[in-house]
């Protein structure tokens, strides 16, 4: 009888104080950071992104960045984010981590972009997924993308980044990375 209590009372704790997250919230979270990138709310928008992510980057190269890129294609937007799937939490280094792979269109002003740019867009994304309405001069790219999702014990929230290796093993190291190719496509 005492062992079953034990072992009730230790999977209680095991799976009560493992960090939840629901589709609803997921997608919740990337409506939020959408909406502020389509309103230039970049300060805000990188504010999805986890703070270890500081200890590499500057905030001030990423913003930078942002504005240039929004600058280069006239304002862009993020619309229509739907997650496709995500992973089975992963724990690397003391860290929960999530998988998920998402689609939705990336639409901005292509009037002041070079027609190798275009081109580009279209090798990158696939001619099919990249249509240009030549009377608004907008381009809607249509993209199937994974993000990873860490768990940030602090604010208990999960935050952000693209699943790009360089920046997964400059962040987190070799170990997580390769934990996390299983579900990285």
């Amino acid at each position: 009888m005492r062992n079953k209590i034990f072992l009730l009372l230790f999977l209680v704790v095991i799976f009560g104080c493992s960090p939840k997250i629901t589709l609803v919230d997921l997608e919740s979270s990337l409506k939020e950071y959408s909406s502020y990138i389509s309103k230039k709310e970049f300060v805000k928008a990188i504010s999805f992104m986890p703070n270890e992510c500081w200890d590499v980057y500057k905030k001030e190269d990423i913003l930078n960045g942002l504005i240039s890129a929004d600058r280069r294609a006239g304002g862009f937007e993020l619309r229509d984010l739907k997650i496709q799937n995500v992973s089975k939490t992963l724990k690397s280094d003391k860290k929960h981590f999530k998988v998920i792979t998402y689609s939705g269109n990336i639409v901005f002003n292509y009037s002041n972009l070079s027609q190798r740019f275009v081109e580009k867009q279209k090798e990158s994304f696939g001619e099919e997924n990249v249509h240009l309405d030549s009377i608004n001069n907008r381009m809607t790219i249509k993209s199937d993308r994974q993000m990873i999702t860490i768990f940030d014990k602090d604010t208990r929230q999960w935050k952000f980044i693209e699943a790009d290796p360089e920046v997964i093993v400059k962040v987190y190291g070799f170990e997580t990375y390769t934990n996390l190719l299983k579900y990285i496509r």
